[in-house]
């Protein structure tokens, strides 16, 4: 009897540990970012020792795996128990639309901060490494069939693929709210009330300077063709191991120049990664115009816009897979370092205003917020996709369903 009281003790302290070194974990990736994160920082955030850590996770991969699903698993529950709150408090989401709006403005609000930015770099880091793409495919899945599950709880009919793009434009526009800074206060006045979203984005009062002219560049043309170097070599960093893997000497050994050379032209991390940001999305401009280019807007009809997003998206998740993951991956570093967020918020509403004027030119009297919603939904999809590997089966129906959501949206059916 004793033995079986001490054995159910010794089970009962292992659980509460490992409980304990979770929760840091998610912290630590929330906070440090997911490379950042190891044995020592997780000990010391747990207040414990360095061998508890060993003990228990053999490699830094067992103890975010291990993190990654409980926080997965945390996150899926929450989802499944609406139908329950609903019936305590029928006013929680009298719709669909109002569970995907609520849904949008949690995923920003202070008290889901922390497992909100450790999901997203979970997400990110799974494109990159097999072991963790297993979570990622689990989460999308549970995910994907509990928003199923959830529609036919809601009043009217909704196909899946306009649901499952639901899913995709809340992920993401959860993305934008961040970038732009909004509260859980700004995603109900655009979404619910319908407010202006530029003039939302400027409430918020940055400058966009640095977008046209980056300060730091250097004149001459050998000196534009260092600095070019030292770029191309911070993004390739940023594309095989995200920010943590950017230094001065590392891009110095990568891109072959002497170890002062990135000091000269950026003389600090902060003030080359912002020019990198801008040279990502400069990059990702020029690819988007392309794609576009010869186009009659005047004669543009839904399926030829969804032919060309289409197009575009497919660029992205294939050829383009590893500027796309450094783009993520600079994002993710923005909600860190406050000195990132003018360029990080510039280029998103430099996006946003492309899609606005590409939806006016259709001639359906677009709302402000049509092209929130459906930058959203390119973020969304791009992260499920690259997050669960690039599947066929994904890929197949893209254009499909840029087609049903266009057509959703000018036809005021759209679900959020």
């Amino acid at each position: 009897m004793l033995e079986e009281k001490k054995a159910q003790l010794t089970i009962s302290r292992s659980a509460k540990m490992r409980r304990k070194l979770r929760d840091a974990v998610i912290m630590d990736i929330a906070e440090f970012g997911l490379s950042r994160t190891t044995h020592r920082s997780v000990a010391k955030r747990a207040n414990v020792s360095l061998a508890s850590t060993t003990y228990y996770y053999e490699t830094k991969m067992d103890m975010i795996k291990d993190a990654s699903y409980v926080l997965a698993k945390k996150n899926l529950e929450s989802m499944k128990a609406v139908p329950k709150r609903r019936l305590s408090d029928p006013q929680f989401a009298v719709t669909f639309r109002d569970f995907c709006v609520r849904s949008i403005a949690a995923g920003v609000a202070k008290k889901f901060r922390t497992p909100t930015i450790a999901w997203q770099e979970i997400m990110i880091e799974a494109a990159r490494n097999d072991d963790l793409r297993s979570v990622a495919i689990e989460w999308f899945d549970g995910l994907e069939a509990i928003w199923l599950k959830l529609a036919n709880e809601f009043p009217g009919e909704f196909s899946e693929s306009l649901i499952r793009s639901a899913l995709d434009s809340t992920i993401g526009q959860i993305f934008l709210a961040q970038q732009f800074g909004f509260n859980s206060g700004d995603i109900y006045n655009i979404l619910d009330k319908n407010n202006n979203v530029a003039e939302c984005i400027k409430n918020k009062k940055y400058n966009n300077q640095l977008l046209d002219d980056p300060s730091l560049e250097k004149d001459g043309k050998k000196a534009q063709a260092t600095r070019a170097k030292i770029l191309d070599a911070a993004i390739g960093l940023i594309e095989d191991y995200g920010v943590s893997g950017v230094t001065h000497r590392a891009i110095a050994a990568r891109a072959g120049l002497a170890p002062t050379a990135p000091v000269y032209y950026f003389k600090n991390l902060e003030s080359l990664l912002q020019a990198t940001q801008v040279q990502i999305f400069a990059r990702a401009k020029a690819r988007y115009r392309h794609v576009m280019a010869g186009i009659d807007y005047d004669a543009l009809k839904i399926d030829q816009l969804a032919d060309l997003t289409s197009a575009v998206f497919m660029r992205e998740v294939t050829e383009f897979k590893s500027v796309n993951l450094a783009e993520l991956s600079v994002f993710m570093d923005f909600q860190r370092n406050p000195a990132l967020g003018p360029v990080m918020r510039d280029v998103s509403l430099d996006q946003y205003l492309a899609w606005d004027r590409l939806l006016k030119r259709i001639g359906y009297g677009a709302r402000s917020m049509d092209a929130y919603l459906i930058y959203g939904l390119f973020i969304g999809k791009k992260l499920r996709i690259l997050a669960t590997g690039v599947q066929t089966h994904d890929l197949g129906r893209v254009r499909q369903e840029f087609c049903e959501d266009i057509t959703a949206m000018i036809d005021g059916k759209y679900l959020i």
